[in-house]
């Protein structure tokens, strides 16, 4: 890529039997190339939660909290992260070997 990469997708999950219990989350990837071989990147993804069929209905122990023995309910999540990338070696690496 000249000058980087970029990239955005959207899913979304539901129950067949119950379209009230879903889940939408939204995904994009960003990348700049600075010079030949080095480049640094942005992602980042947002979830709006609404399927957790899965939890306990009953009160959690503070025990239980602060172990991570179960999960609390929450509406969304949100996610980000920054690099950098460094590629170097052979510009004929991608060739193929005809003998093999």
């Amino acid at each position: 890529q000249p000058w980087g990469d970029s990239r955005v997708r959207v899913r979304y999950n539901a129950y067949l039997g119950d379209f009230g219990k879903y889940r939408t989350s939204f995904f994009g990837d960003l990348s700049f190339r600075i010079v030949r071989g080095f480049s640094v990147f942005v992602s980042g993804s947002s979830s709006l939660i609404r399927d957790q069929l899965y939890l306990t209905k009953r009160d959690l122990t503070d025990e239980e909290i602060l172990i991570e023995r179960r999960q609390l309910a929450t509406d969304s999540r949100y996610r980000v992260s920054f690099g950098v990338s460094y590629t170097f070696g052979s510009i004929f690496n991608n060739v193929v070997n005809p003998r093999f």
